[in-house]
């Protein structure tokens, strides 16, 4: 469970944020015309995660220029909402990109993607997601490297919570780089964690867990508070074990120098993107109204947080998605130029 003083500091947070973004759109986006209501379920993330302030703020735009809409936003991992999205039980999320692509053509661990789903159809890329290795700064882990050949028995949140992204970016790294599962590190005696990210910050700072892993937005919020409350630093994954997770999907990239506080200096890491996915069969004017909130209003997607600020181009926003444009979210690419 989450430590009771923590909620209402993450609620206070969201409606600071979406304050903030709003008021980016009254004073530099223009007014879209207003529309029907819309009745849909749109999935967001884990709580104090970034996909989860990102959906809260799309909807708060879309509920200004679709008065009365419902709209269900639903928490979750990005690998359970993209199996759920494939069966049907929501009509929009935001998810990893590797996910639909691995569902999309049936490529599997987990299970569930054995049998390709087909109904899984982009929207928008929004921002990148950078992989992040955290540990006290007094450490004396130098990289995950010397985790694995070292077997080393520590307390390791490995992505975050079961159905999270970040635990599909561990199980790959330790497949691709070193043959091992999740189970071997269990099996050596490592102390596998899965909690998510406000728990795993705060368990850090309680001196519970030695190393925090995950995939998300750098800066977290999380892990940003994390760094401003003691000193950490952000271990590199490159080299070898880098490399060989490119063919898996991924690309190499670096965390920025100075995206936390006492981080001086670019973290070699490993990227996905975070986009927008629909079904095919989401109810009509679901995804053109997304689509129109997403790519007419640069400004306001661009203040909700700061790697959409750096990495959003509604230009490009429908490339690298893996999976085929929904046909709403392509005929306002072409509505403004973007798609010839």
């Amino acid at each position: 469970m989450y430590p009771r003083t923590k909620r209402p500091v993450y609620r206070n947070a969201i409606r600071g944020i979406l304050a903030a973004a709003l008021m980016a759109a009254t004073t530099a986006a223009p007014a879209w015309a207003q529309s029907d209501p819309l009745k849909f379920v749109f999935s967001g993330g884990n709580s104090g995660g970034t996909f989860g302030i990102v959906v809260a703020a799309i909807v708060e735009r879309l509920k200004q220029d679709h008065p009365d809409s419902q709209i269900d936003i639903t928490p979750g991992g990005s690998l359970a909402n993209t199996i759920r999205l494939g069966r049907g039980d929501q009509s929009l999320s935001m998810l990893t990109s590797l996910l639909p692509y691995r569902a999309y053509e049936g490529i599997s661990p987990p299970e569930q993607f054995a049998v390709p789903s087909k109904e899984i159809r982009g929207v928008a890329r929004i921002y990148n997601m950078h992989s992040q290795f955290i540990v006290p700064a007094d450490s004396d882990i130098q990289s995950f490297d010397d985790v694995v050949k070292n077997k080393m028995k520590i307390r390791i949140v490995p992505g975050g919570p079961r159905g999270n992204v970040g635990v599909t970016v561990m199980e790959d790294l330790l497949k691709e780089a070193y043959g091992l599962t999740l189970d071997d590190m269990a099996g050596w005696g490592a102390n596998l964690v899965f909690a998510d990210y406000n728990q795993g910050a705060q368990m850090m700072k309680d001196g519970q867990v030695d190393m925090l892993m995950t995939l998300t937005a750098a800066p977290n919020g999380a892990f940003l508070d994390l760094a401003n409350s003691m000193k950490v630093k952000f271990l590199p994954l490159q080299g070898a074990s880098a490399e060989s997770m490119v063919d898996d999907g991924y690309v190499l990239a670096e965390m920025p120098a100075g995206t936390y506080p006492g981080q001086d200096e670019p973290v070699p890491s490993v990227s996905l993107t975070a986009s927008i996915y629909a079904r095919n069969d989401a109810p009509p004017g679901a995804v053109r109204a997304v689509a129109e909130t997403i790519l007419k209003n640069k400004d306001y997607m661009s203040s909700i947080h700061r790697r959409i600020k750096e990495d959003f181009d509604p230009a490009t926003a429908y490339e690298g998605m893996g999976v085929p444009l929904h046909p709403e979210a392509e005929a306002v690419y072409r509505e403004l130029g973007y798609i010839k």
